[in-house]
């Protein structure tokens, strides 16, 4: 069934709504999402993104995002992780260690994202600078793991200096705004813009943001923090605002995220890619590490552990890879 939240806020708008069935689980979507990209890219939400933007194209060759909204006003959940880590941070590091063993006890489960998965994911930032864990919130995998991914690589960029970069820049600003800064430098330029760009352009949808207009973005920087976040709730002034058009019951409804299931896609609707994909001898000209990724691959199609944003990551590098070996191909022929 669908859900009627949509169709409840464009009547009260008094906008016209649309609805239509998608099948992003699709591996043909998901061959097309990879080839259409110039880089490796792995945000799960590409691809919901993906058959939405397929959809509003069928109507439409304009369209509006909220893009930008919560970096500019501190709507992330995130935040909420960045505030609780500066209270615990100062515990003796053995306690903290001794709660991130038992945290990794909880046994997984293979939803989009339970509490379990958020707190293996909050404790492993332990012990790291604010930027670092800042950056660890949205981590699939940390420096060490890295290292046993591509053991070939002894040159693996630093990827935590971006966001270590943005936050000496941002020296002087109230933490909240600091850790907007940063997200501004990273996860909206490297990650929410880039998505928007290319499942727009695939289907020839122009998407515009009007909440990075530099006239809003410059107003909203410069706001106090009490109008952007206070305690568990964000974007204060915007709900202000949207409160004079809209009741309560849509104000007030749980943030929703974009995310796909690709834990359950990968066991189910992807195997057979995967499975083929995640080949030993397909993993040799990778610089992956192929014991590494199988062991991943066993652990999670057993659903011992659910491992679907790691794989997912590799799954879309090993993808891009075929499409550039294969462009290298076409390209010696011509």
């Amino acid at each position: 069934m669908r859900p009627p939240q949509a169709a409840e806020t464009a009547a009260l708008l008094g906008v016209e709504h649309f609805e239509g069935q998608a099948d992003p689980g699709a591996c043909d979507d998901l061959l097309d999402i990879a080839q259409r990209l110039d880089e490796p890219f792995a945000d799960t939400s590409i691809i919901p993104m993906y058959s939405l933007c397929k959809l509003a194209k069928k109507h439409v060759t304009v369209a509006l995002t909220g893009d930008g909204a919560d970096e500019l006003l501190g709507g992330y959940i995130t935040l909420q992780a960045d505030a609780l880590y500066a209270k615990l941070c100062h515990l003796p590091y053995p306690v903290l260690r001794l709660v991130q063993r038992l945290v990794n006890l909880w046994p997984d489960s293979h939803h989009k994202i339970d509490l379990a998965f958020k707190l293996k994911q909050f404790f492993a930032a332990f012990p790291r600078s604010a930027p670092e864990a800042h950056a660890c919130w949205r981590l699939l995998f940390y420096p060490e793991q890295l290292k046993s991914l591509f053991p070939g690589s002894p040159d693996l960029p630093d990827i935590f200096a971006p966001f270590r970069l943005a936050w000496e820049e941002s020296a002087g600003l109230p933490l909240l705004d600091r850790f907007l800064y940063v997200d501004y430098q990273t996860w909206l330029l490297d990650d929410i813009l880039l998505k928007a760009d290319r499942a727009g352009m695939r289907h020839a949808l122009e998407l515009r943001s009007p909440f990075l207009d530099w006239r809003l973005f410059r107003l909203c920087a410069g706001m106090p923090a009490a109008y952007k976040r206070q305690g568990r709730q964000g974007k204060i002034i915007l709900r202000s605002v949207a409160g004079r058009l809209l009741p309560s019951s849509v104000l007030n409804r749980p943030k929703r995220g974009f995310n796909a299931p690709v834990a359950h896609w990968l066991c189910n609707d992807w195997r057979e890619l995967a499975e083929e994909e995640f080949q030993a001898a397909n993993l040799e000209d990778s610089g992956l590490q192929p014991q590494t990724v199988l062991s991943l691959w066993r652990e999670h199609s057993r659903r011992v552990k659910n491992h679907g944003f790691r794989l997912f990551n590799i799954l879309m590098y090993l993808l891009w890879l075929n499409n550039q070996n294969m462009k290298t191909v076409t390209e010696r022929k011509a």
